[in-house]
């Protein structure tokens, strides 16, 4: 038996790819050498370690011959990689992972130094597959170390000799490398030559997501493919806790925050959101325009997830702090004016967000013009406004309006123009134009289920607000089904308290009323109710609606005094 790095031995004998072990095996393997180590200790260091082999063995050496606590190894190999990944000998082979590398990309930095630079890139990139495009894009590029690996042929070879050399592992379109191994090779760098590779990488991630549109459904392909090097990427972080986000991170950052919004992964947006605000504020300050950017966007998508207080609070913050360094005019303090009247408008203040959503359209239309983006936004925040407060004809001119320019601008199947007729639909509804509602929805849900998916918020928005036509039109069991299976696919998607989840059961609840499953829709009812008073307040207008219609339930359930307690408090607290 030959063990080798090299894997060119079919003529020879039949070579047997060793790979790293499955994670079970990791963790038995480190229980096995430290009796006593828990589970889950065991598993978060054999991931940090990546299940290779011989890291393991090198991590159970040291904490044998040091006595050291795991959970303090755990922290410092989390904090100092590179320097942990030089201590714990293999008492069988002798030297440890950094030195048994060190000989061989010493010999290809002699051999074939465009090898090296091409794991040079790798090592700044994420210990995921790394789509072979990233180095061999359609277009022109601006990377100091990829102008040296300018041509096709000239990466082809290098890339022959990483996997020759079972530096990597490759797929048909993509490569890996060992998250250790790209550890030693950051290391080995000097400071400037380290820079040097993070910002090549950098500028190679810009470059593949520079035409990639993260609102357009078309595009979202590329940000899937690059979201785990855009976060986790060694070139994506700052070398200290100090320093703020480079720049070009931050641009890469905030449009996959983008594309995970607009993919309707509003938790994974809210989380990089929060990271990046909170980066911002320790090293660049409260008033900084690029923490209010970051603060805005962690706003809006906390208001996607159905934190509608927690996103008021952060609006109105970033708003007074915008009008006081950016101005009242200026585009960022537009944009969260008219983000907080739409969170105004959620949490059942029509009024105040109607004073705001129409001094901010004025002013956008002033500034930006009719067809910018923003104005167009605007455009459906205000119509919301006056649609909550029954002002129907003018929330339909200007449905219109936006439905129109976005058209314009966008085609018929980009996800805010869907958003923009699911707006009018729903208006359609509320004027008593029911075939024409039925009709709009249908097309949009059906729009939404093949470019976004089944379980994508918006597509669930569009199959509840499909479900309350058929309701109006008689056809209550269909209504039934489908508020059945929209509430349950949002309570998986969306959790059991986000205000569409809500708003699904409570009608869920109306249609099971009306069916004569009287104590079905009690029971759906309370749940909705208490749910809503935690999650709006008692006197946001869901809330009363929510009390009001177990009012009506225990009425027909012969309840009448608990009923008549209850519609007693929703007149109490009724503006």
């Amino acid at each position: 038996m030959i063990t080798s790095r090299h894997i060119g031995w079919r003529a020879l004998a039949e070579p047997v790819a060793v790979d790293v072990l499955d994670r079970a095996e990791a963790v038995a393997f480190l229980i096995g050498r430290l009796p006593g180590l828990a589970s889950s200790l065991a598993d978060a260091v054999a991931d940090l370690l990546g299940d290779l082999p011989l890291a393991l063995e090198q991590a159970a050496a040291y904490l044998d011959t040091t006595s050291s606590q795991p959970d303090q190894y755990l922290i410092r190999l989390q904090a100092q990689e590179a320097r942990m990944i030089g201590k714990g000998e293999d008492l069988v082979h002798g030297g440890t992972i950094a030195t048994l590398w060190a000989v061989t990309l010493k010999r290809l930095d002699h051999e074939k130094p465009d090898a090296i630079r091409l794991l040079t890139l790798c090592a700044q990139l994420a210990p995921e597959p790394i789509p072979l495009s990233l180095f061999k894009p359609e277009g022109e590029i601006k990377c100091k170390d990829h102008e040296r690996l300018a041509t096709p042929d000239a990466i082809d070879d290098a890339l022959d000799t990483i996997i020759a050399y079972s530096l990597a592992r490759r797929t048909d379109d993509t490569m890996s490398v060992h998250r250790l191994l790209a550890a030693v090779i950051r290391a080995d760098q000097s400071h400037p030559a380290r820079e040097a590779s993070a910002e090549s990488v950098r500028q190679l991630l810009t470059s593949a997501l520079a035409d990639a549109a993260a609102g357009d459904p078309a595009d979202w392909a590329a940000w899937e493919q690059l979201a785990a090097h855009v976060t986790a990427a060694p070139a994506m972080r700052p070398a200290s806790p100090s320093e703020p986000i480079h720049p070009t991170s931050r641009q890469l950052l905030t449009g996959l925050s983008e594309y995970l919004t607009n993919r309707g992964d509003h938790h994974a947006a809210v989380a990089l959101d929060r990271d990046l605000f909170d980066r911002d504020r320790r090293t660049l300050g409260d008033d900084h325009p690029d923490t209010l950017a970051s603060a805005n966007d962690l706003a809006v998508d906390l208001r996607a997830l159905g934190a509608l207080h927690a996103s008021h609070t952060l609006n109105e913050d970033t708003l007074i702090r915008r009008r006081r360094v950016l101005g009242d005019d200026h585009l960022d303090t537009l944009t969260s004016a008219g983000n907080l009247a739409a969170v105004l408008d959620l949490l059942g203040q029509p009024q105040a967000s109607l004073a705001l959503s129409q001094d901010t359209l004025i002013r956008q239309r002033r500034v930006l013009g009719e067809d910018h983006p923003v104005t167009i936004q605007q455009l459906s925040i205000h119509a919301n406004c006056l649609y909550q407060l029954g002002d129907y004809s003018a929330a339909g001119e200007l449905y219109d309006e936006a439905l129109i320019r976005l058209r314009r601008l966008h085609g018929t199947d980009h996800p805010s123009v869907l958003t923009a007729a699911s707006n009018l639909a729903s208006m359609r509804a509320k004027t008593g134009a029911l075939q024409e509602a039925r009709s709009l929805n249908e097309e949009v849900l059906g729009r939404r289920r093949q470019i976004l998916g089944d379980d994508h918020p918006d597509t669930l928005r569009s199959a509840g607000n499909l479900a309350v036509v058929l309701y109006q039109l008689g056809e209550r069991r269909s209504a039934r089904d489908l508020y059945e299976d929209t509430h349950a696919r949002q309570h998986r998607v969306l959790g059991d308290n986000h205000p569409d989840t809500l708003t699904s059961a409570t009608n869920l609840a109306n249609s099971l009323f009306a069916l004569g499953e009287y104590q079905a829709a009690r029971t759906l009812h309370e749940d909705s109710l208490a749910k809503r008073r935690r999650v709006l307040g008692e006197d946001h207008p869901d809330t009363l609606r929510s009390a009001s219609n177990l009012a009506a339930d225990l009425r027909q359930l012969g309840e009448r005094q608990a009923a008549a307690a209850l519609e007693e408090e929703v007149r109490r607290r009724s503006p």
